[in-house]
């Protein structure tokens, strides 16, 4: 009788997997939806989106197409496809319950802001990052080893947008792009173009890290045009983060990633090598000396070589001159602060004797500060609830550095910490949360950490998780419908503006009243310099002998920004047209305790101090003013003059 060969357990007859160094790790199995395709072209395409047709020529059409963008994605995903939402640990939890805190509290405080309406759109949009970020987070979840494509995509991007600015400040190509001090390259701004060149840079290193010869070599072309672009835009925050995403990463490679040291050690003496040399072989080469002076200037005022009169140095004490009356914000409103968007409206109640914006000429727009300003405009709760979740992802990045997993995880996690040190030494300086193209990469940084914990916590298999209902992706599409609505009316609200404005320089008064008309919505009240459709409305209306209706109008412009001197100064001389000299007076006094050094005012006021007899005042302003080449006021001066010596006893 034959006996049947007893088969072992198959759990027997498999030798054990041999473990292998945690630099051997593979990336997880990748999900079969192309959810870093969809990033790609999100990253790819929103920093070359413009508009001609708007006052910014990139802030509300890019905030459109990114709304649009996470709507389409969410119904994409989520709608249609119907994706399961993943389970999160507690970190990201947190990191979302204090993302819905800021929000809310940022909507308490917003009942007692100047200008309530100008908090709906930041709010909104803060919550739209948020949304966004979950998205990249769950991204990297699915799909963490297609993460090179989106470097790749990012280093393309670095490419063109360097060479578009580098192609502009020599004159070259680009010059007729909207903007101002080149390069400005495709972000509008000389300061905010260099700060858009430093979030690149982490996704150029990861890139150059991992990549094979032909994108080590693009990814190496792509660092050199970002060096060329970063010097010339003369930015010293933008210089100061590019060194720290060097610096760090490689602390954070020497420190965590022993494999790696030796290797990055010399990359990093190699990038700062470079970096230096591309800035001696620009200087040399600059035949007028302008770029070379302010280069030396700029590097001198962050080493304290300068002397004190250069113009770097002078632009340091304006900006230390702005934090201060920033800090006075923040003592008087230290709760509940000023709303959000309503900073700029608040602080020249502070006082601009000393700062540009004494002359009239410019107007407040950020603290140049994030720090400063979250906590002018939201109070100290707020700030806390807002930075906050920054710590929370550098703990989580610092937790997947530190713990096992891919060795490739790890140094993609020391870059987008880099980057985000990177980002927030720049944010100290400058404002570029303010931009959408600055916040989607910051985002994506986020996301990536966010993401690559996930995944090293579910290897580790961490209790204490908890998941999300679907009814969150029907608050997430209402949020982000709302968003694309605020676009919308942001951008109809820009147009008009434009056109009125246009209107307004060639003299077609009634033309001007119908685009303010056409452009005005309860959602959005100031235009990108802080003013109101109804300054224009109320000109226009003055032009067509109608003070009426041009009072009414500065009279709601100047509930949208009671601070700003040139509606006062508005308000000003529609008095001065129906001879109201007495009500006049006021007006131009307000104006001029904004803006002390506006030339304008003196004047107007001069004329209706004339009026009412007060000759010594029409003599003190007109003292503050160059009377060169007009006549009128001259003559008025010897008069104001004469009157008073008549009027003293014998």
């Amino acid at each position: 009788m034959s006996r049947k060969k007893q088969r072992k357990p198959a759990a027997q007859n498999r030798q054990a997997d041999p473990v292998r160094p945690n630099k051997e790790k593979p990336f997880p199995a990748q999900a079969p939806s192309p959810m870093t395709h969809w990033m790609m072209v999100a990253a790819a395409l929103i920093p070359f989106i413009l508009s001609l047709d708007t006052m910014d020529s990139n802030l509300v059409p890019r905030y459109l197409f990114f709304g649009i963008f996470i709507l389409v994605f969410l119904v994409f995903f989520y709608v249609l496809r119907k994706q399961v939402l993943p389970v999160i640990s507690f970190p990201v939890k947190l990191l979302l319950i204090l993302g819905a805190a800021f929000t809310a509290w940022s909507m308490i405080v917003a009942a007692t802001a100047i200008n309530p309406a100008e908090t709906i759109y930041e709010i909104s949009r803060y919550a739209l990052n948020l949304i966004f970020l979950f998205l990249v987070m769950v991204m990297i979840m699915r799909e963490e080893g297609r993460v090179l494509l989106l470097c790749k995509t990012i280093v393309i991007v670095a490419i063109l947008q360097s060479l578009v600015g580098i192609l502009q400040y020599y004159d070259l190509a680009f010059a007729s792009l909207p903007g101002n001090f080149k390069p400005y390259g495709l972000a509008a701004n000389r300061n905010l173009f260099g700060s858009f060149q430093t979030v690149l840079l982490p996704f150029v290193l990861f890139s150059f890290y991992k990549s094979g010869r032909a994108w080590k070599i693009s990814s190496a072309l792509a660092f050199v045009l970002l060096a060329i672009a970063l010097l010339l835009s003369q930015t010293r925050s933008a210089w100061l983060a590019a060194l720290a995403i060097i610096l760090v990463s490689f602390l954070l490679v020497f420190i965590f990633s022993p494999a790696n040291r030796k290797k990055w050690s010399l990359a990093s003496i190699a990038a700062l090598s470079l970096f230096f040399l591309i800035g001696l072989l620009m200087v040399g080469s600059d035949r007028n000396g302008e770029l070379s002076q302010s280069i030396r200037e700029r590097a001198g005022s962050l080493t304290g070589s300068n002397a004190g009169s250069s113009i770097a140095t002078g632009n340091i004490r304006e900006r230390f001159r702005i934090w201060g009356k920033t800090v006075e914000l923040i003592k008087n409103k230290p709760l509940s602060g000023v709303g959000q968007g309503n900073w700029k409206i608040a602080i020249p109640a502070y006082g601009t004797e000393g700062l540009v914006w004494a002359q009239g000429n410019y107007v407040p727009d950020r603290a140049h500060n994030i720090y400063l300003q979250v906590a002018a405009e939201t109070g100290i709760p707020g700030a806390l609830f807002y930075f906050a979740g920054w710590l929370i992802i550098a703990f989580m990045g610092l937790g997947v550095v530190r713990g096992p997993g891919p060795e490739e995880r790890r140094i993609l996690v020391i870059f987008m910490l880099a980057g985000l040190a990177g980002f927030a030494i720049d944010a100290f300086f400058s404002f570029p949360t303010e931009r959408i193209e600055h916040s989607v990469y910051m985002l994506l940084m986020c996301g990536i950490i966010a993401g690559a914990y996930q995944n090293s916590r579910r290897e580790g298999k961490e209790t204490g998780t908890f998941s999300f209902s679907t009814g969150v992706i029907a608050v997430a599409l209402a949020i982000t419908a709302f968003n694309i609505f605020m676009a919308i009316k942001k951008y109809n609200f820009e147009t008009h503006a434009v056109k009125a404005k246009n209107f307004e320089n060639s003299g077609a008064y009634d033309a001007v009243i119908s685009e303010v008309e056409a452009g005005k919505t309860a959602l959005v009240t100031l235009d990108p310099n802080g003013s109101p459709l109804e300054m224009m409305s109320g000109s226009a209306y003055k032009e067509l002998k109608d003070p009426g209706k041009a009072l009414e109008e500065l009279a709601l412009a100047k509930k949208y920004n009671p601070n700003s001197s040139r509606i006062h100064n508005n308000i000003g001389t529609v008095y001065t047209d129906m001879n109201d000299f007495h009500k006049a007076i006021p007006a131009y006094e307000k104006a001029l305790t904004l803006t002390p050094g506006y030339e304008i005012i003196y004047k107007n006021l001069a004329v209706n101090y004339f009026q009412v007899g007060n000759d010594s005042g029409c003599i003190a302003s007109l003292k503050k003013v160059n009377l060169a080449n007009d006549e009128y006021l001259a003559g008025l001066l010897q008069e104001a003059e004469r009157r008073q010596a008549a009027k003293k006893p014998r």
